[in-house]
């Protein structure tokens, strides 16, 4: 391991965009931009799914944030206050490019960018790892 870091934010958009900027910066430190591109996509999908679905954008809720930098991967795993959510099926969707619906999209394509993506039971916690090999 080369690096962990711990964030925890309110279910605030701005906040989640802060969040975003600062990872981004820690990312750059290890990674060239290019590598990290998908990454950011993935952990911009996942946290804004956390913040929106998870704890219904209530600022009084939080959101957890683990990030866990390796010489050739990058581990990270959100989790909000919710109660979760049915991911089995989720997980099982095929994207389909001829959808035009932008709802469900954000899960779909993480799990083609993500080299892994897995929830807890209830679908609170979702972990996503990255490799770059």
């Amino acid at each position: 391991m080369m690096a962990q870091y711990y964030f925890e934010i309110s279910s605030n958009l701005i906040e989640a965009d802060l969040l975003k900027e600062k990872i981004r910066d820690i990312l750059l430190d290890y990674y060239k931009e290019d590598k990290i591109d998908s990454l950011l996509f993935c952990f911009h999908e996942l946290l804004n799914n956390a913040i929106e679905h998870g704890n219904k954008m209530d600022y009084q809720k939080k959101v957890y944030i683990n990030l866990t930098i390796y010489e050739n991967s990058v581990i990270f795993s959100i989790e909000d206050q919710g109660n979760g959510f049915d991911w089995h099926t989720r997980m099982q969707e095929e994207l389909d490019v001829n959808s035009f619906s932008e709802r469900g999209r954000g899960i779909i394509m993480t799990k083609l960018m993500c080299d892994e993506i897995k929830y807890n039971k209830i679908g609170n916690i979702v972990t996503c790892t990255k490799n770059f090999t």
